[in-house]
């Protein structure tokens, strides 16, 4: 009982880090990080 309890905790701990990574893929798509990115391609071209 004690590998099913935790292949469970796994389990779960892999679900709150897939849903930990959904939302900071979120934030960072708010940040000013990617617009810096475009800003730098910006400058490549001129």
């Amino acid at each position: 009982t004690s590998l099913i309890l935790i292949v469970w905790i796994l389990y779960i701990l892999n679900c709150k880090y897939f849903i930990f990574k959904y939302l900071l893929s979120i934030v960072f798509a708010k940040l000013p990080c990617l617009q810096l990115h475009d800003q730098s391609r910006y400058f490549d071209k001129n």
